[in-house]
């Protein structure tokens, strides 16, 4: 962002804003004891816009400076619409991990129920048989008992 140049006046000064917003430059205005700065956003756009102040600091009363402010104006809309409908689109997934989903609680509620009962028979009741003793993959470590008692769950746990 760079400044152009400066313009004693506001209201001339807005009309050449609104001449180089109009045109498709990005531009803003400062205002200094000098008067108002012209401020361009764009480093590619300076040569143009400040051919365009050295006109309009000869010619300020020129007829398409004057009606300017109508163009540029519906070009802000445009690119206000355009923001907006920008924003629409975007989601915060900051937000979406703070909603529960509905299906999401009764299974994960289950999992941890099963958790919690496959640790207390393991842990507390493991002289007295239990789960441990079908959860184990074979008894006598080879694959006889599984094919023999047709238990063949145990290969899946």
């Amino acid at each position: 962002m760079r400044q152009i140049g400066t313009i004693a006046e506001l209201r001339a000064a807005q009309r050449l804003q609104d001449y180089l917003i109009a045109q498709g430059t990005t531009c803003s205005l400062d205002e200094s004891d000098a008067g108002y700065g012209v401020w361009i956003h764009d480093d590619d756009q300076i040569p143009a816009a400040k051919a365009t102040l050295e006109h309009f600091l000869t010619h300020p009363d020129d007829e398409r400076y004057l009606t300017a402010r109508a163009k540029a104006d519906a070009l802000l809309r445009e690119q206000a619409a355009q923001r907006k409908a920008a924003r629409q689109n975007t989601v915060a997934m900051s937000r979406r991990w703070e909603q529960r989903g509905a299906g999401d609680l009764p299974f994960t509620f289950g999992i941890i129920l099963i958790c919690m009962v496959v640790f207390v028979d393991t842990f507390f009741m493991a002289n007295e048989g239990g789960f441990i003793e079908l959860l184990l993959f074979s008894k006598d470590t080879t694959w006889n008992a599984i094919f023999r008692d047709h238990e063949y769950w145990r290969l899946v746990s």
